[in-house]
């Protein structure tokens, strides 16, 4: 550690000031070297040097802030939840649901974690978790994080399987305006479908997973096809579309 001595007549003693800031909790070693002279250019006789540690970081007299850059990865039966450090925070909860909206009330605590990540297992691939994370430090615990949300399932890479039918699988409709009966799966859980008149690839637009669908077909009697893509949590679809087929014949007997 390098730095200066100042005299201080008052007190009769030397003052030795740092060159630099000191860290909390650190040790140090203080050389004084046979250059110092006092007023009369006395030098010293032979070095002096000693050891010092500095006094412990005080505690904060205010809560942390609240933990921010979440990101959160799924795999196969677990999400992984990851967040910036927080400045003198000890330790972190997750409050996780089910169900969007969670707070440190509603959610349930993962508590003590000393890390900012946190692997959370044993999930039901397909189903949606929300999380937020709090800091935590000798005053006291931080408001929640925003939320964020993902859903688990299997890294096979595998895309979604599926069926559709028209009107319960009817062969004939008068009428153009039709109901779909829709079905997919996926170990990551289905999250969208696309539905079109036409065998045209990229889909657009897609829409939220739904089982059943109202749609009209393409004008004109004749035979028609309708055809559905499922899209997955992980942004995985089907490249090849799943499709369906029926008569439209308006015209009286």
């Amino acid at each position: 550690m390098s730095g200066s001595v100042v005299y201080d007549a008052g007190t009769l003693r030397s003052i030795f000031l740092p060159a630099g800031n000191l860290t909390y909790s650190t040790s140090y070693s203080a050389t004084l070297t046979i250059d110092i002279e006092d007023m009369a250019g006395n030098k010293m006789e032979s070095v002096y040097e000693w050891n010092f540690t500095t006094e412990d970081l005080p505690p904060p007299d205010t809560l942390p802030a609240a933990p921010a850059g979440l990101i959160a990865a799924s795999g196969n039966s677990q999400i992984t939840i990851n967040w910036d450090a927080v400045p003198a925070a000890t330790s972190y909860n997750i409050y996780w649901s089910a169900t969007t909206g969670v707070t440190k009330n509603t959610g349930t605590k993962i508590s003590d974690i000393t890390s900012t990540s946190y692997t959370h297992t044993g999930l039901t691939n397909g189903t949606i978790y929300y999380y937020v994370v709090s800091s935590i430090n000798s005053y006291g615990e931080s408001v929640e994080s925003y939320e964020i949300s993902s859903a688990p399932g299997s890294t096979d890479g595998a895309p979604p399987t599926g069926s559709i039918a028209i009107n319960n699988d009817a062969v004939y409709t008068s009428s153009a305006d039709v109901t779909l009966s829709l079905s997919s799966s996926s170990t990551r859980g289905i999250s969208q479908i696309c539905i079109s008149n036409t065998n045209t690839s990229p889909c657009l637009p897609w829409e939220p997973y739904t089982t059943s669908k109202s749609w009209t077909l393409t004008a004109g009697d004749g035979f028609k096809f309708v055809y559905a893509w499922f899209k997955d949590s992980s942004g995985t679809s089907n490249a090849d579309p799943y499709f369906a087929t029926i008569t439209l014949d308006t015209t009286p007997p």
